[in-house]
């Protein structure tokens, strides 16, 4: 019985904001699609914007949208706490 999980990760512009057209426009739609096929949706949105995990560090450039090591971090985290929260894997 396999379960499909939506990752949203939230891209910034060229300030390192994410209140961004874009942004808001796919974070609406990925909500929207997700209920609507009852899909679960994990959002970085809120870590992300708490913390800087799209520093530009050469030799990327500064339009490299890649996170850091933290937004990484972030993520493997909130994943891993939903697969055990659920009883997905073990702890």
């Amino acid at each position: 019985n396999e379960k499909l999980i939506i990752l949203y990760v939230p891209n910034h512009d060229k300030n390192l904001t994410y209140n961004n057209e874009l942004n808001i426009f796919a974070k609406d739609f990925i909500t929207e699609f997700s209920k609507k096929e009852t899909i679960t949706l994990i959002d970085l949105s809120k870590e992300y914007e708490k913390e800087k995990v799209y520093q530009n560090k050469e030799p990327c450039p500064p339009e490299d949208v890649h996170p850091n090591d933290r937004g990484h971090e972030i993520a493997a985290e909130k994943i891993y706490k939903y697969l055990t929260n659920n009883n997905l894997i073990t702890k």
